[in-house]
């Protein structure tokens, strides 16, 4: 939006005088954001101009610093124009917006009715469509609730779909606000980016800390450090003949780079290596809750420096670094990411900004203003190997392909409610952790705690700041990973009830509130959503009355939903767009055309993964309590198969579904086997497609940069 230039210095002149000073040192961009706040607030209020808008926020803001109970994000000017203030300032200027816009401004600022609303319309119109349509063709009042049950969680997924379909469009896109930091992070904005890893040999020791060399030349400036947070492997004991070799290799990689990239203000690399510890979960010698433990202590080592911790091996001199001015934020990163160059500044940037910095709450326990975690945006990077497969999840690479755009990428929960997913790398403000988790989790039984912290912390997904992700090059890999995340979501049952117990095993009433419990839930019963592909496939061509057709229709429905709505995107981008653009749209289209059928491919094996790994976590967190920790790192996939009969013993599941389903359905509804055959021949093949599709194929030339993004 363009603004006269009288304007934009009477208004920016006025703001500068920000009782806490932060207006003068934002970014560009967000002052423009204030600027255009005001001409909307001026143009639509009763009799006021843009400076006596601008006059009124500064005016709030100056009551909220001198009021020792208020929020200390209302001391700031921009809360009153963008932030929680604005509704109150509206009132006192006298916003009257148009009858379209205040629609619009009812949904936006409260969504949570409206989304809830639509998920459940959605989901009671599809399971009544349903059953109406089974009660016509004869079904009982059995077959009725089995039928019922059956399409439940696929009723669910589709209607969440649509849902978020038909909101995320209403809203806009929340980018959250940022300092300049023209002359660097400044010294009480003082960050750690730290790799939680494991060593594996002295030669994987050297290579990761030659990987934090090369954060660093990417990310310069003297007040972000870099540290591997290390364990050995799991073992049958306490410690292993190699150990000794790869504690040396990390002491000497960490003390050249050091003597290399030598500062006035102490080391910028260290090592911090953890001792094994017994295990009673998994029974066996391991680095204590593995990726959660070493964050946490690592968390009180930065503030407690006399604090007893598991990190026996400390290499570079880790208190003189922090000496004076303590570590604020930790940026934690997996093994095999990579933030791109600068952004690891772009995220102290945005925690520093007074809208963004977390104000716990004492009474509820949790951050309720600002945001104690953020998430960046995260793209693939390119395959090692490519592969009609690596192709069929990322886009065939070619050297056309303009580099992933670097602007904003939305994201649904940040856009429309405000907070988003954590998703366990990203920047973490190490006291508001520690005011709101370190006492609260029982991490040995929470795997996926990530959704739990982006609770307590608050996290926001930064859509402009990005990182690479390894690439997952190979099935087997992919659904590994599926099945873990799979058992760590189903382990979150127990928060789902009114009372959960805390890290000193007291029972203490459930602080979740519904909203969120609701969220819990439904990452629970999407692990079922395969499997009730499956069965609805099963029973329509077995026992359910009607069509065969018409069932395995109703079956894959939510592949064919979201099908739809990509046609119905196309379409609209065709007649809107010009003939590039529609292309562009059209080969995506294409593409995701091909990811659902390779989903149909494969739903029989999926459906057996997702099944046995919900099943077994729900097992182990409400039953046997053993087990609850088994996690496996991307980095320790091992070599992957290369013949047919290693991709048989990872796909049999699906070959034993394909050849079962033809004498049940022969016996059962023999019209109907035509239909039924057809998906089992092509389920039984399915460890013959994948070979096929994971076949390496010679990879074109690609420019540096040009990452693809897999879509969601």
């Amino acid at each position: 939006m363009s603004m006269p230039r009288s304007f934009s210095g009477a208004v920016d002149t006025l703001l500068r005088q920000d009782p806490c000073g932060a207006y003068a040192g934002m970014d560009e961009s967000t002052r423009e954001r204030y600027l255009c706040a005001v001409r909307r607030l001026a143009a639509h209020s009763a009799g006021l101009d843009a400076e006596d808008v601008a006059r009124a926020a500064l005016r709030r803001a100056r009551s909220a610093a001198a009021d020792p109970e208020a929020r200390p994000a209302a001391a700031h000017v921009g809360d009153h124009l963008v932030g929680a203030g604005v509704a109150a300032l509206e009132r006192e200027v006298g916003y009257r917006p148009p009858l379209r816009l205040r629609a619009q401004l009812i949904l936006q600022r409260h969504p949570l009715p409206f989304y809830l609303g639509l998920c459940a319309l959605f989901t009671a119109a599809f399971v009544v469509s349903l059953l109406a349509y089974a009660a016509h063709q004869g079904a009982g009042a059995g077959m009725l609730l089995l039928a019922g049950v059956a399409v439940l969680p696929l009723a669910m997924e589709a209607a969440v779909s649509a849902a978020r379909g038909l909101l995320h469009p209403r809203f806009p896109r929340r980018v959250l606000p940022k300092m300049a930091f023209a002359d660097g992070i400044p010294d009480e904005y003082r960050t750690l980016v730290v790799i939680p890893t494991l060593l594996r040999s002295p030669e994987d020791a050297r290579r990761q800390v030659v990987r934090l060399q090369r954060l660093a030349a990417e990310n310069p400036g003297p007040n972000l450090r870099f540290a591997l947070l290390s364990d050995f492997t799991d073992a049958a004991a306490r410690s292993l003949p190699g150990d000794r070799a790869i504690l040396e290799a990390a002491r000497g990689a960490v003390r050249s780079l050091n003597a290399r990239h030598q500062s006035a203000t102490g080391d910028r690399f260290f090592v911090l290596h953890r001792e094994r510890a017994w295990n009673p979960d998994e029974g066996n010698w391991t680095g204590w809750l593995r990726k959660s433990g070493k964050l946490e202590e690592l968390f009180r080592l930065l503030r407690e420096p006399g604090a007893e911790t598991g990190f026996r091996w400390v290499f570079g001199n880790l208190p003189r670094a922090g000496a004076g001015v303590a570590f604020r934020y930790v940026i934690t990163l997996d093994d095999t990411d990579q933030l791109d160059p600068g952004h690891a500044a772009a995220l102290v940037r945005t925690a520093a900004h007074p809208l963004n910095e977390p104000w716990v709450d004492r009474r509820s326990g949790r951050v309720t203003g600002g945001y104690g975690l953020l998430q960046p945006a995260e793209r693939s990077a390119p395959p090692a190997v490519r592969t009609r497969y690596t192709d069929l999840l990322h886009g065939r690479p070619s050297p056309d392909r303009p580099a992933a755009p670097a602007g904003h990428r939305p994201h649904f929960y940040t856009d429309v409610f405000g907070a988003g997913q954590f998703h366990g790398k990203g920047l973490v403000d190490v006291d508001a952790w520690r005011a709101v988790l370190r006492d609260v989790l029982t991490p040995a039984a929470v795997p996926s705690h990530d959704v739990l912290e982006s609770f307590y912390a608050r996290a926001a997904n930064v859509g402009d700041v990005r990182m690479t992700v390894g690439p997952i090059d190979h099935y087997g890999v992919q659904k590994r990973v599926d099945a873990r995340w799979t058992r760590g979501d189903c382990q979150l049952a127990p928060w789902l009830f009114p009372y959960v117990r805390d890290r000193k095993g007291r029972a203490r009433r459930n602080p979740v509130p519904w909203a969120l419990r609701l969220r819990l839930l439904r990452l629970g019963l999407s692990a079922s959503v395969r499997p009730a592909m499956l069965v609805v496939l099963l029973l329509g061509w077995t026992v359910l009355p009607g069509p065969a057709l018409a069932w395995t229709v109703v079956g894959l429905s939510h592949n064919l939903l979201l099908q739809a709505l990509d046609t119905w995107i196309c379409l609209a981008a065709t007649l809107s767009g010009g003939r590039g653009v529609a292309r562009r749209v059209w080969s995506g289209y294409l593409h995701r055309m091909l990811r659902n059928g390779f989903a149909v491919m494969a739903l029989a094996h999926w459906a057996a993964v997702s099944g046995a790994a919900a099943a077994q976590g729900a097992w182990r967190a409400l039953v046997s309590r053993t087990r609850r920790t088994e996690w496996t790192a991307q980095r320790q996939g091992g070599e992957e198969p290369h013949t047919g009969r290693q991709y048989l013993r990872i796909m049999w599941p699906s070959v034993a579904l394909g050849t079962g389903v033809l004498p049940v359905v022969a016996a059962a509804a023999p019209d109907r086997l035509p239909l039924a055959a057809l998906f089992a021949l092509v389920w039984a093949a399915a460890p013959l497609w994948m070979w096929h599709l994971e076949r390496p194929i010679e990879a074109p030339a690609v420019r540096d940069g040009a990452l693809t993004t897999p879509s969601a």
